[in-house]
């Protein structure tokens, strides 16, 4: 075998184990493979000259995004899994090539050797935060993990950055040693992720310990387990809406003062074409003395159009004083056939504060972010959504993860709320408080504490860990020799 025939031999090895390895913690099962993902990444990147490392990035890219976004494409037709493939694609390929380049440019450096692919990437998420669509958010490891401690100050994109660093920082301490070369230079790294990793342990440990505050509101979240069969939901609205109304008093007895059902949990025009279902919901409202959060439909064609509606996705909020408030049209819906809402709303209820986001503007993390600019206290948030059609794919986890991450990041309680699961109570730190098992028929009833005051990132998003980063890589780089 030819020296040429052995390398390429090699990099094809740590490429697919690298791809592997980041699969499998990309799914949410084993999110832990997330940590030694990028060891394989460390060497590739210093064996490969630029260009090979571009083609590398954008085939490592195009298949990472196909395996963790493929049930993109369970909806409705493949564009935004497409749109979120090739993303993957060119964002790893300029990762890929600018990593390979900064460590060949500066291969004394062991700051740079350790970091250089992590901050390029973290880059690469800056822009996505800004310019890019909400189904092409480039995640690659937005699983639950240690480092997550620092996402109300810094965001998700640090996260990324600290799993690819680690990564190398690990790949490097094994090349050193097999070089015999001194391990001095890469100590103090290895003691900075072991703090972080330290916190985030700490954390899990201490997270969900019982708070003794006075100021939480009792709140039900319902999973009502209704067929997908579109028709079948719209023929038996009445019955469906009767189960969940029973629900709802069931908990109104044992105290919830705010009630949540999922997305469509009306599958009919409850606000112009079926006014009786809407009487029923205030009637129940102001006699429960409960607020009762839901997700329906507005239609604007006459007539269904190749079995689908034409509309908006809305979010319906009854208080018992008030009645029921304005909807929220989504701003972010994801189907072609529903229309895009334009406000993002607030809403101010008896018992609390909070917006209401429509199934994937949960995967837009600056849409969240940026509810926190209105200048309205929001005391929790609650997220609902329909996504059993993706049932038996990795998008219930994907999705899922993503609320954990936006808690995180806006130190707030979510509320995820949805048809068949996951329905979960996340609190400030994105860890599970409670869950109703998936494809049930259940409820929760939870003392969900109302938090105020704005996270770091709420407040600032991509400026300050934009700031920090570029401004040590900067000095790095100013003083880094060949």
């Amino acid at each position: 075998m030819t020296k040429r025939s052995k390398d390429s031999l090699i990099n094809a090895g740590l490429f697919l184990l690298m791809l592997v390895l980041s699969i499998l913690g990309g799914i949410g099962q084993t999110s832990y493979f997330n940590y030694i993902a990028y060891v394989p990444l460390f060497f590739l990147l210093r064996r490969l000259e630029p260009v090979e490392a571009l083609i590398y990035g954008f085939m490592y890219g195009l298949l990472l995004g196909a395996e963790l976004q493929f049930w993109l494409s369970h909806f409705e037709k493949l564009d935004p899994f497409l749109m979120a493939m090739f993303s993957y694609a060119i964002v790893l390929a300029i990762v890929f090539a600018t990593g390979s380049y900064l460590m060949r440019r500066y291969d004394k450096n062991t700051f740079i050797q350790i970091f250089a692919a992590g901050w390029i990437l973290y880059l690469m998420q800056v822009v996505v935060h800004y310019l890019w669509f909400a189904k092409a958010f480039i995640k690659i490891s937005n699983m639950q993990s240690f480092f997550d401690w620092v996402l109300p100050y810094l965001g998700t994109g640090i996260v990324e950055m600290l799993f690819v660093s680690f990564g190398c920082a690990v790949g490097l301490t094994i090349y050193v040693y097999i070089k015999k070369q001194s391990l001095a230079p890469v100590y103090p790294y290895l003691v900075f992720f072991a703090i972080m990793l330290g916190i985030g342990m700490y954390q899990d440990v201490v997270g969900l310990q019982p708070k003794n505050n006075s100021d939480t509101v009792k709140v039900a979240v319902i999973q009502g387990n209704f067929s997908w069969d579109w028709g079948q939901r719209v023929e038996y609205s009445q019955q469906i809406l009767d189960y969940y109304l029973d629900i709802t008093n069931e908990v109104a007895q044992q105290g919830a003062q705010i009630v949540v059902w999922p997305e469509y949990a009306v599958a009919a025009d409850i606000i112009d074409e079926n006014k009786n279902l809407n009487d029923q919901i205030v009637e129940a409202s102001k006699k429960l003395d409960v607020v009762i959060v839901l997700g329906s439909l507005d239609r604007t064609n006459d007539k269904v159009i190749d079995t689908k509606w034409i509309g908006y996705d809305v979010s319906l909020v009854y208080d018992p004083v008030k009645g029921r408030l304005k909807p929220y049209r989504a701003v972010y819906p994801y189907s072609s056939n529903v229309l895009r809402g334009t406000e993002p709303m607030i809403f101010e209820t008896k018992f609390g504060n909070f917006p209401v986001l429509s199934c994937f503007e949960i995967a837009h993390h600056k849409f969240v972010n940026d509810y926190f600019h209105q200048g309205k206290q929001i005391d929790f948030v609650i997220a609902i959504a329909n996504n059993q059609v993706f049932q038996g794919t990795n998008g219930y986890y994907r999705l899922e993860s993503h609320a954990r991450r936006i808690a995180g990041e806006i130190n707030r309680y979510l509320l995820y709320v949805t048809n068949t699961g996951p329905t979960t109570i996340l609190n400030h730190q994105g860890q599970t408080a409670a869950r109703v098992p998936n494809d049930q028929q259940g409820y929760l009833l939870y003392d969900v504490e109302k938090k105020s005051g704005n996270s770091v990132y709420s407040q600032l998003q991509e400026i300050l860990p934009f700031l920090l980063t570029g401004g040590v890589f900067l000095y790095v780089f100013k003083k880094a020799k060949k």
